[in-house]
């Protein structure tokens, strides 16, 4: 008597969503052929959000981990049709000649065939010529839907930024609009940064506050669990330095090639009201900008000048080094490059340009207001800038090479949008004009909060200062910026 074979039976889907029936109808029509045949089900193979077009069998998660590393514990692989394996000839072939080698058997329930006969083979075959056909169809009328609703407010799909939430349209369609509970958040987070919150601290308040990481948000409102993530710097940042944030339509994947969406005549497609206003935006990337370079931690101690101290002959961020001989240390600033790079041979013993920065702060900065920007929530000024407006033509030319052009009037589009940001520019150019910050004084002096602050709270003070000491050999020269110089000078 011969053993029992062993069936895997294999479920695909390319978009899973919560309204998916399909891979219960897939795992339900399997275990009935199974069943049928008296074969002992061994597993499962459930490849969700998975396409068939993009990913050949042996590279699908679970399914070419049964293929390459668990393919003796089964002799047969049912699935519920065709297509959902394979759907070009080419992968076909590849999947019969796999079975061949290991001695397996794939059997379609809905397609009434098995590849244990040559006649089922050759329907197989014919079957994966109208698969292959019926998926370039599918593919051109999405690409057509998504390229429709690229130009519009419409929301194409997908997790939506933090801040907002998915609604219907009337008359049919999805919407973005703000999100009251994680706009809140949005908001905070930029309040925080601008008053020299770090991203870490962010990261730390949230968790300690419990709020929903953006995934575990999602989470929520689809009745599943959190799970035990926590914020982390990283995804702050996301949030705070995306264009999202002014309620512009964004398309790619938010680790990729994340972008805005222009309309026809080369402008940013707006999806819904923004959380932050223009203003707030240029301030917060500003402040986030000059934030960067401590992303850098020292082990062993702080200083508050990282970030403030640059090489005068290459213009590298300097940093402060130790250098032991027997029982005594050497401490100097030298350029940052990297030693593989030929580093610059500046070099600044760290006591004299720690002595200048300190009396800078305690005795040329006495006189001198802190100010912080003040916080509103009234929309500001949303005119053209020379900056937004490159960076708008830096995107379309990158959608280019990438090929998003290569259709019927696409080449055509893409000169009408470069040439219509090209003349916008240009005037935005010639009115360009300094709007004034808008920024309050707190009533203290920089050299009474240095006095008053710890390292962290220094080295935040000198950064936002924006003032920078350049050295040389044995030397230092500092860069005031211009409105500081202009309060030094009435002082």
């Amino acid at each position: 008597m011969e053993p029992r074979k062993r069936a895997l039976i294999g479920v695909r889907l390319s978009v899973a969503t919560d309204e998916s029936t399909s891979p219960a109808r897939q795992r339900e029509k399997g275990r009935l052929m199974a069943q049928m045949k008296d074969y002992q089900i061994v597993g499962y193979a459930e490849d969700l959000d998975v396409s068939a077009t993009k990913f050949r069998p042996v590279d699908r998660p679970q399914l070419g981990d049964w293929m390459k590393n668990r393919h003796h514990e089964f002799d047969v692989m049912i699935f519920w049709k065709l297509d959902r394996i394979v759907r070009s000839p080419a992968d076909l072939s590849d999947m019969i000649r796999w079975c061949d080698e290991h001695r397996k058997n794939l059997i379609f329930v809905d397609d009434t065939f098995d590849l244990s006969s040559d006649l089922g083979e050759a329907m197989a075959y014919m079957a994966s010529v109208f698969a292959r056909m019926e998926a370039k169809k599918i593919s051109a009328r999405v690409a057509d839907a998504h390229r429709f609703l690229k130009g519009t407010r419409r929301w194409a799909g997908g997790r939506p930024p933090y801040g907002y939430r998915v609604v219907p349209l009337e008359g049919g369609g999805k919407v973005l609009e703000i999100d009251p509970v994680t706009s809140a958040i949005v908001r905070e987070m930029y309040c925080w940064a601008v008053t020299g919150v770090s991203l870490s601290e962010m990261a730390r308040r949230l968790s300690q506050r419990e709020v929903p990481t953006p995934r575990n948000w999602i989470r929520l409102q689809n009745g599943l669990p959190a799970t035990p993530a926590r914020w982390n710097p990283a995804s702050i940042g996301k949030i705070l330095t995306s264009p999202a944030c002014l309620g512009l339509k964004m398309t790619g994947r938010s680790s990729g090639f994340h972008r805005i969406v222009y309309d026809a005549q080369g402008d940013p497609v707006q999806a819904a009201d923004a959380i932050l206003s223009p203003d707030e935006w240029q301030l917060l990337q500003g402040v986030l900008g000059a934030a960067r370079p401590t992303r850098k931690k020292r082990v062993n101690e702080s200083y508050p000048y990282l970030g403030s101290v640059f090489c005068a002959k290459c213009g590298h961020v300097a940093y402060r080094w130790i250098n032991r001989v027997g029982q005594t240390e050497y401490g100097y600033y030298r350029c940052g490059v990297s030693a593989a790079v030929k580093r610059c041979d500046t070099a600044a013993p760290m006591d004299f340009v720690e002595e200048q920065f300190n009396a800078i702060a305690t005795h040329l900065f006495s006189t001198v207001q802190v100010v912080e920007p003040a916080l509103s929530d009234v929309p500001l000024d949303n005119s053209d800038t020379v900056e937004s407006i490159s960076r708008a033509m830096k995107d379309i030319r990158a959608e280019k090479d990438m090929g998003l052009y290569d259709y019927e009037g696409g080449r055509e589009e893409y000169l009408r949008r470069i040439n219509g940001l090209a003349e916008r520019r240009k005037t935005a150019a010639q009115a360009a004009r300094v709007s004034p910050r808008n920024l309050l004084p707190t009533g203290s002096t920089f050299a009474s909060e240095w006095a008053s602050s710890d390292i962290a709270g220094q080295r935040q003070l000198l950064l936002k200062s924006k003032v920078r000491a350049y050295i040389c050999r044995n030397s230092i020269s500092f860069l005031f910026p211009e409105d500081l110089q202009k309060e030094l000078v009435a002082a």
